[in-house]
């Protein structure tokens, strides 16, 4: 299962083909695709939530070096909860990578303002 080539009418990378909705909470929803691995996450991405998520990117991290994740869905991230995804990311190994997609207003927000930087995490604009 792959991603089809084209982009969307909003411009965003297309979805891959299936995925697996992971957890369905009151803020945050995470889905997994296998081909390309892609987590998306949508809803709120803060403290009370931010240790979840980091628990699914390590696991995730875990089978394969490299990992996307798909931000269009995400309407609140706080920083915090952000530099978690820094702090994992500066634990990968040589080939790991993650890079955050989509990534919204509320998300390129926090970005700038915490001014986060690391060598395995690209950012796609």
């Amino acid at each position: 299962m792959g991603v089809a080539q084209s982009r969307t009418a909003a411009g965003r990378e297309p979805r891959p083909d299936r995925e697996d909705r992971l957890i369905d909470g009151d803020d945050l929803a995470l889905f997994i695709a296998s081909a390309p691995p892609t987590l998306r996450v949508e809803g709120e991405f803060d403290m009370t939530n931010g240790p979840t998520l980091a628990r699914v990117l390590r696991a995730r991290l875990a089978a394969g070096p490299r990992l996307r994740v798909d931000l269009g869905g995400v309407t609140f991230a706080d920083v915090g909860s952000l530099r978690e995804i820094y702090q994992i990311a500066a634990g990968l190994q040589a080939r790991g990578q993650i890079t955050l997609a989509n990534a919204t207003e509320p998300v390129r927000r926090a970005l700038e303002l915490a001014g986060f930087r690391a060598r395995t995490v690209v950012i796609e604009t």
